[in-house]
């Protein structure tokens, strides 16, 4: 088969490649024993003895097992903090609803109830507390973080609501000044700030 596979002129690391399609492991997975020996990638097999009907030794090499399992949790932990990120997601949805419908009450210059807000203002920090127990690593911790910023603008929002839930004559959240006439005083009265 190695003959059908490989001109024997050829080098240990060009059988490798070969025995990817064959085998699926790759080249630096793979240890390949003529004569009980490991040979070298750059060794050319006709040099080292290998003849057609000669037996190669194939063997997967042990550390990348261990380096294949170290990726493959990784990869299992990366997973399942993407999955805790999509449920707080899922939550925080529907929260976000609420907001979007007090934000209308509000805006529409209907006082509500201050419970209400802080009610959801809780909610969302209980949110922002379990993204907060998510570990997370590579494209997890991108979508934690995105999440982690909009819960906090949520947040934001609701504390904009409750100024001006707190001042509804307010148009824009904030207290406004209101200017009065100063009264006309006679010219022979004077004014000091003493």
């Amino acid at each position: 088969m190695l003959a059908k596979l490989l001109n024997l002129a050829q080098i240990e690391g060009d059988l490798k490649k070969v025995l990817v399609q064959e085998t699926g492991l790759e080249p630096k997975e793979q240890r390949l024993l003529f004569q009980g020996k490991e040979k070298d990638d750059e060794e050319s097999l006709h040099m080292v003895g290998v003849k057609d009907m000669s037996k190669v030794v194939l063997l997967d090499n042990p550390a990348s097992k261990d380096r294949k399992l170290e990726v493959m949790m990784r990869n299992q932990s990366v997973l399942k903090a993407c999955e805790e990120v999509v449920k707080v997601r899922a939550e925080v949805v529907q929260l976000s609803d609420k907001v979007n419908a007090l934000e209308g009450i509000v805006h529409g210059g209907t006082k509500v109830d201050e419970k209400e807000l802080l009610g959801l203002t809780e909610l969302l920090m209980v949110q922002l507390l379990q993204l907060d127990t998510i570990e997370a690593n590579g494209e997890a911790k991108v979508q934690r973080r995105v999440e982690v910023r909009r819960v906090q603008r949520f947040v934001d929002t609701l504390d904009n609501m409750k100024a001006r839930n707190s001042n509804p004559f307010s148009n824009s959240g904030k207290s406004e000044a209101f200017e009065c006439a100063s009264p006309s005083f006679p010219s022979s009265t004077r004014i000091t700030h003493d």
